[in-house]
């Protein structure tokens, strides 16, 4: 069924995007999207064509995106002008973890090295995340072109050095590339290590629940990233 009125904001991307679409929602805002497992995402199983971002050989999430057409009444899910939020291209739960399979660490790090790790330069990690995440920046480019995009960073849930450089890397990269990206760091920098707090974290520890989510809406609306007025404050 045809929502009765346009959503105001978009979310399409992997499960990050669930709490942010919850978020929204929680704050009053008429939003819509759909979202799907970041292992699918991290291994290109998407394409974008002229009706926006499609999964490819993904049965549950290719119905997902029917559903959220027929929803919004059309093929082109994303009206032009109208904002989309995505995550596409970080999906760090694949990314990260072999780099310290075999106890390799990044530089710089302030902390120190653990005794016995294997140190690798920069250099080695960029020439890491372009051969993983070249075709998803040129989506993102093209998409960013076809829609009025805006990538978020995963949660800050945790502290851990080659997460952190990674994500440095991934920011710095998209936002070279003329990509508007937020990081909802900032949002939390007055906490504890700032990190997200337990109580807007999902059981896994990783994952952000709809407060998480408000919050960070909240950050992207006052820091003027996303053009939206909010009905409520929540």
């Amino acid at each position: 069924m045809k929502a009765e009125r346009e959503p105001q904001v978009y979310f399409i991307g992997d499960s990050h995007c669930a709490a942010l679409l919850a978020g929204a929602r929680q704050l009053g805002l008429r939003a819509e999207g759909a979202s799907w497992s970041g292992s699918t995402w991290h291994e290109g199983r998407f394409a974008l064509n002229d009706n926006g971002i499609t999964p490819r050989g993904l049965p549950q999430a290719g119905r997902m995106m029917d559903e959220l057409r027929a929803r919004v009444g059309r093929d082109k899910v994303v009206p032009e002008g109208m904002p989309v939020v995505s995550t596409l291209g970080f999906h760090l739960g694949r990314l990260v973890p072999p780099i310290g399979w075999n106890g390799h660490e990044m530089l710089p790090r302030d902390e120190g090295f653990p005794e016995g790790a294997d140190i690798v330069s920069r250099a080695f990690l960029r020439d890491y995340l372009e051969h993983h995440r070249r075709r998803h920046f040129r989506i993102a480019r093209r998409w960013a072109r076809q829609e009025r995009l805006i990538l978020v960073v995963p949660p800050p849930a945790f502290e851990r050095p080659n997460y952190r450089a990674v994500r440095e890397i991934l920011v710095d990269w998209y936002r070279d590339a003329g990509l508007t990206v937020f990081d909802p760091a900032g949002a939390f920098a007055a906490e504890p290590q700032g990190l997200v707090p337990a109580t807007m974290l999902e059981e896994d520890g990783v994952h952000g629940t709809p407060d998480y989510g408000a919050r960070v809406l909240r950050a992207m609306v006052r820091e003027g990233v996303l053009d939206l007025a909010l009905p409520q404050e929540a």
